[in-house]
């Protein structure tokens, strides 16, 4: 009888300590280009922040990474920006094959205006943005005059 009051009480103390949320609608939703889960009305959450960062904690936390096509471009041209969204500063890494190969990176708010802009000479770019407004932001990479990545920054503080 010990041994069943034992293991009944285990099983309601593991219950309390379970994730919740009252949320006023939900679900989830793919199709061939992906799937996606989603809560509408999530009122409980909580942020943390310290010198290395802040967290959100929530129900669903959103991670994005954007990369917008350029029409005619070859894509054997490999680059990603991360991380995103960031506080602080961003990496573009880049897998550039010779050196010399002439790339620029722009940072431009999202009327275009370039605020900020440099030469890619490594295979490691850091962007700093951290003097910026909280906002969306993008990141274009140019060989020459012709464009050839453009990255969406999100900005937060």
């Amino acid at each position: 009888m010990k041994h069943i009051l034992f293991f009944i009480s285990l099983f309601f103390s593991a219950l309390g300590f379970s994730q919740q949320d009252v949320v006023s609608t939900g679900g989830d939703a793919s199709s061939s280009g992906g799937s996606v889960s989603y809560s509408i009305g999530q009122v409980a959450y909580e942020s943390a922040s310290g010198s290395n960062g802040s967290i959100n904690q929530g129900v669903q936390q959103p991670f994005e990474i954007f990369v917008l096509a350029i029409p005619g471009h070859d894509e054997s041209f490999t680059a990603t920006l991360f991380p995103n969204p960031t506080a602080t500063s961003v990496i573009l890494s880049l897998d550039i094959t010779k050196e010399g190969t002439g790339l620029v990176y722009e940072l431009t708010d999202v009327t275009g205006k370039i605020i900020r802009n440099g030469r890619i000479l490594s295979n490691e770019t850091v962007i700093n943005v951290e003097e910026f407004a909280e906002a969306c932001y993008f990141v274009n990479v140019l060989e020459g005059n012709k464009r050839v990545k453009t990255f969406k920054l999100l900005k937060n503080n």
